[in-house]
Protein backbone atom coordinates (compact mmCIF):
# COMPACT_ATOMS: atom_id res chain seq x y z
CA UNK A 1 0.00 0.00 0.00
CA UNK A 2 1.24 3.23 -0.96
CA UNK A 3 0.04 6.53 0.65
CA UNK A 4 1.39 9.93 -0.86
CA UNK A 5 1.81 13.22 0.58
CA UNK A 6 0.74 16.17 -1.07
CA UNK A 7 1.54 19.99 0.43
CA UNK A 8 -0.88 22.79 -1.07
CA UNK A 9 1.14 26.05 -0.18
CA UNK A 10 -1.33 29.25 -0.80
CA UNK A 11 0.23 32.53 -0.05
CA UNK A 12 2.09 35.14 -2.10
CA UNK A 13 4.50 34.39 -4.62
CA UNK A 14 7.69 35.54 -2.06
CA UNK A 15 6.42 32.89 0.69
CA UNK A 16 5.44 29.93 -1.40
CA UNK A 17 8.79 30.12 -3.38
CA UNK A 18 10.62 29.78 0.18
CA UNK A 19 8.44 27.33 1.17
CA UNK A 20 8.32 24.98 -1.67
CA UNK A 21 11.93 25.29 -2.01
CA UNK A 22 12.81 24.04 1.85
CA UNK A 23 9.50 21.34 1.80
CA UNK A 24 10.65 19.78 -0.61
CA UNK A 25 14.22 18.98 0.83
CA UNK A 26 11.86 17.99 4.12
CA UNK A 27 9.82 15.55 1.81
CA UNK A 28 12.92 14.22 0.28
CA UNK A 29 15.15 13.47 3.19
CA UNK A 30 13.67 13.50 6.70
CA UNK A 31 15.47 13.49 9.72
CA UNK A 32 16.06 10.05 11.26
CA UNK A 33 13.88 8.68 14.06
CA UNK A 34 15.25 6.98 17.27
CA UNK A 35 13.22 5.36 20.18
CA UNK A 36 14.01 4.17 23.82
CA UNK A 37 12.65 2.79 26.60
CA UNK A 38 12.33 5.71 29.54
CA UNK A 39 10.65 5.84 32.63
CA UNK A 40 9.75 9.57 31.55
CA UNK A 41 11.00 11.96 29.52
CA UNK A 42 12.34 14.25 32.14
CA UNK A 43 14.69 11.20 33.19
CA UNK A 44 16.10 10.60 29.66
CA UNK A 45 16.89 14.09 29.03
CA UNK A 46 18.49 14.88 32.71
CA UNK A 47 20.94 11.87 31.46
CA UNK A 48 21.14 12.09 27.72
CA UNK A 49 22.39 15.07 25.25
CA UNK A 50 19.10 15.18 22.66
CA UNK A 51 20.83 17.09 20.60
CA UNK A 52 23.88 17.35 18.50
CA UNK A 53 25.41 19.30 15.21
CA UNK A 54 28.36 18.56 13.09
CA UNK A 55 28.15 22.34 11.88
CA UNK A 56 30.92 24.47 12.78
CA UNK A 57 30.36 27.30 14.54
CA UNK A 58 30.91 29.60 11.40
CA UNK A 59 27.68 28.07 10.42
CA UNK A 60 25.78 27.92 13.60
CA UNK A 61 22.50 27.79 11.88
CA UNK A 62 23.32 25.60 9.15
CA UNK A 63 24.00 26.72 5.87
CA UNK A 64 22.24 29.59 4.26
CA UNK A 65 18.18 28.70 3.92
CA UNK A 66 18.95 28.71 -0.11
CA UNK A 67 21.60 26.04 0.07
CA UNK A 68 21.52 22.54 0.28
CA UNK A 69 24.12 19.88 0.61
CA UNK A 70 23.10 16.94 -1.59
CA UNK A 71 25.85 14.84 -1.08
CA UNK A 72 28.61 13.85 1.94
CA UNK A 73 29.58 10.73 0.76
CA UNK A 74 33.25 8.68 0.62
CA UNK A 75 34.42 8.06 -2.87
CA UNK A 76 37.55 5.60 -1.45
CA UNK A 77 39.46 5.29 1.72
CA UNK A 78 42.48 3.92 2.34
CA UNK A 79 46.36 4.50 3.17
CA UNK A 80 46.71 5.80 0.03
CA UNK A 81 44.51 8.62 1.03
CA UNK A 82 44.57 9.32 4.16
CA UNK A 83 42.48 10.03 6.65
CA UNK A 84 39.04 11.38 5.09
CA UNK A 85 40.81 10.89 1.84
CA UNK A 86 38.58 11.53 -1.44
CA UNK A 87 35.02 12.79 0.25
CA UNK A 88 32.25 13.98 -2.47
CA UNK A 89 31.11 17.42 -0.95
CA UNK A 90 28.02 18.38 -3.05
CA UNK A 91 26.44 22.04 -3.05
CA UNK A 92 23.36 23.03 -4.57
CA UNK A 93 21.45 26.84 -4.94
CA UNK A 94 18.25 25.95 -4.81
CA UNK A 95 16.39 28.72 -6.42
CA UNK A 96 15.75 30.34 -9.89
CA UNK A 97 17.02 33.67 -10.28
CA UNK A 98 14.39 36.01 -9.99
CA UNK A 99 12.54 33.19 -8.04
CA UNK A 100 12.72 34.83 -4.69
CA UNK A 101 14.57 37.37 -2.78
CA UNK A 102 16.19 33.92 -1.70
CA UNK A 103 17.69 33.80 -5.39
CA UNK A 104 21.30 35.04 -4.36
CA UNK A 105 24.40 33.66 -5.01
CA UNK A 106 26.09 32.55 -1.67
CA UNK A 107 30.08 32.35 -0.65
CA UNK A 108 31.04 28.96 1.22
CA UNK A 109 33.90 28.11 3.00
CA UNK A 110 34.22 23.98 2.17
CA UNK A 111 36.78 24.11 5.00
CA UNK A 112 34.27 25.55 7.60
CA UNK A 113 31.52 23.71 6.97
CA UNK A 114 31.39 21.08 9.60
CA UNK A 115 33.20 20.64 12.80
CA UNK A 116 36.87 19.68 12.23
CA UNK A 117 37.02 17.06 14.29
CA UNK A 118 34.44 15.60 12.26
CA UNK A 119 35.45 16.37 8.88
CA UNK A 120 39.22 18.46 8.24
CA UNK A 121 39.75 19.72 4.77
CA UNK A 122 43.10 19.55 3.84
CA UNK A 123 42.25 20.54 -0.12
CA UNK A 124 39.47 20.80 -2.17
CA UNK A 125 39.06 19.63 -6.54
CA UNK A 126 36.13 20.59 -8.01
CA UNK A 127 34.61 17.79 -10.31
CA UNK A 128 32.20 17.20 -12.89
CA UNK A 129 28.32 16.27 -11.23
CA UNK A 130 29.59 12.75 -10.97
CA UNK A 131 32.51 13.62 -9.52
CA UNK A 132 34.99 11.53 -11.89
CA UNK A 133 36.49 14.23 -14.03
CA UNK A 134 38.38 16.96 -12.28
CA UNK A 135 37.06 20.20 -13.68
CA UNK A 136 40.54 21.08 -14.14
CA UNK A 137 40.85 18.16 -16.40
CA UNK A 138 37.65 17.99 -18.60
CA UNK A 139 37.69 18.37 -22.22
CA UNK A 140 34.93 19.87 -23.18
CA UNK A 141 33.49 19.57 -27.24
CA UNK A 142 33.39 22.74 -29.44
CA UNK A 143 30.38 24.19 -30.96
CA UNK A 144 30.39 25.65 -34.21
CA UNK A 145 27.52 28.02 -34.83
CA UNK A 146 26.29 29.30 -37.80
CA UNK A 147 24.59 32.69 -38.19
CA UNK A 148 22.18 33.86 -41.07
CA UNK A 149 24.99 36.22 -42.79
CA UNK A 150 27.01 32.66 -43.09
CA UNK A 151 29.90 33.89 -40.55
CA UNK A 152 30.89 30.47 -38.17
CA UNK A 153 31.44 31.12 -34.41
CA UNK A 154 33.03 28.61 -32.68
CA UNK A 155 31.85 28.03 -28.92
CA UNK A 156 34.42 26.56 -26.45
CA UNK A 157 37.51 27.11 -28.85
CA UNK A 158 40.82 25.32 -27.66
CA UNK A 159 42.03 29.08 -26.28
CA UNK A 160 39.45 29.72 -24.49
CA UNK A 161 39.16 25.83 -22.92
CA UNK A 162 42.65 25.73 -21.68
CA UNK A 163 41.54 29.74 -20.13
CA UNK A 164 39.56 27.76 -17.99
CA UNK A 165 41.05 24.66 -17.78
CA UNK A 166 44.23 27.06 -16.04
CA UNK A 167 42.05 29.57 -14.07
CA UNK A 168 40.30 26.48 -12.69
CA UNK A 169 43.55 25.07 -11.30
CA UNK A 170 43.95 28.35 -9.30
CA UNK A 171 40.17 28.38 -7.82
CA UNK A 172 40.76 24.89 -6.54
CA UNK A 173 43.56 26.53 -4.43
CA UNK A 174 40.92 28.11 -2.17
CA UNK A 175 38.42 26.41 -0.19
CA UNK A 176 35.73 29.14 -0.80
CA UNK A 177 33.61 28.89 -3.20
CA UNK A 178 30.73 30.61 -4.95
CA UNK A 179 27.63 29.67 -6.02
CA UNK A 180 25.07 31.33 -8.21
CA UNK A 181 20.95 30.56 -8.68
CA UNK A 182 20.48 26.53 -9.58
CA UNK A 183 24.16 26.29 -9.19
CA UNK A 184 24.93 22.16 -8.53
CA UNK A 185 28.66 22.03 -7.70
CA UNK A 186 30.42 19.03 -6.91
CA UNK A 187 33.74 18.83 -4.85
CA UNK A 188 36.44 15.68 -4.33
CA UNK A 189 38.25 16.71 -0.68
CA UNK A 190 41.36 15.98 0.68
CA UNK A 191 43.07 13.93 -2.08
CA UNK A 192 44.42 15.16 -5.31
CA UNK A 193 43.51 14.86 -8.71
CA UNK A 194 46.35 12.78 -9.63
CA UNK A 195 46.74 10.13 -7.40
CA UNK A 196 47.23 6.52 -9.44
CA UNK A 197 44.75 4.48 -10.34
CA UNK A 198 46.33 1.30 -8.95
CA UNK A 199 46.70 2.80 -5.60
CA UNK A 200 43.49 3.32 -5.14
CA UNK A 201 41.28 1.16 -7.26
CA UNK A 202 41.12 -1.35 -4.71
CA UNK A 203 39.52 0.53 -1.85
CA UNK A 204 36.93 2.17 -4.01
CA UNK A 205 33.45 1.82 -2.17
CA UNK A 206 31.16 -1.30 -3.76
CA UNK A 207 28.09 0.62 -2.77
CA UNK A 208 28.95 3.76 -4.83
CA UNK A 209 27.11 2.48 -7.37
CA UNK A 210 27.90 5.67 -10.27
CA UNK A 211 31.31 5.06 -9.95
CA UNK A 212 31.12 0.99 -9.86
CA UNK A 213 33.44 -0.42 -12.49
CA UNK A 214 35.24 2.21 -13.43
CA UNK A 215 38.24 2.25 -11.07
CA UNK A 216 39.31 5.22 -12.52
CA UNK A 217 38.24 8.71 -10.41
CA UNK A 218 41.83 10.59 -10.85
CA UNK A 219 43.38 8.78 -13.74
CA UNK A 220 44.37 10.83 -16.71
Amino acid sequence: HTQPQVMIIMDNAETTANLNRRYFQIQQFQHSFFFTLTDTIESYTSNYNTSWTAMNAAYPNGLPENLFLMQLRYVYSGSAVGLNGGMVMQLQNMFETNESSMAKEETVDLASVLKTNVLYVRNSTEMNLLAFIPLANLHRLPWNIEMDDGEVITIRDEESEDKRRALQKVKDQSPTVQLKPRDIRTYVLNVGPDVPTETIKKDIKKTDRMMAGSGKLYSR
